[in-house]
């Protein structure tokens, strides 16, 4: 496993995002749960404290769940404008 961590984190909305996708009907597995957690953890400022988050993994194995759950999130709680979801190979 890779795993890289932005230095400064601050807090996250990851709960709140959690809880958004239970109430849609949408329960995450735990890693799902902590991935989401780490997406969206924030700096003192208030910004997003990583530009961009990344899973590798084989197919069918819960990436989708995360990125419903982000989207739900974005949508509903996190004020966003625009969400592009594309799929492609790495």
């Amino acid at each position: 496993m890779f795993l890289n961590l932005p230095a400064v984190r601050l807090g996250s909305a990851g709960e709140e995002a959690v809880e958004l996708a239970r109430l849609a009907g949408l329960v995450l597995d735990d890693w799902q749960a902590w991935f989401l957690s780490e997406m969206l953890q924030v700096q003192s400022d208030g910004r997003w404290s990583a530009f961009e988050a990344a899973m590798v993994m084989p197919r069918q194995n819960g990436k989708g769940g995360v990125l419903e759950a982000r989207q739900l999130f974005g949508l509903f709680l996190g004020g966003e404008k625009l969400a592009v979801h594309t799929a492609h190979e790495f």
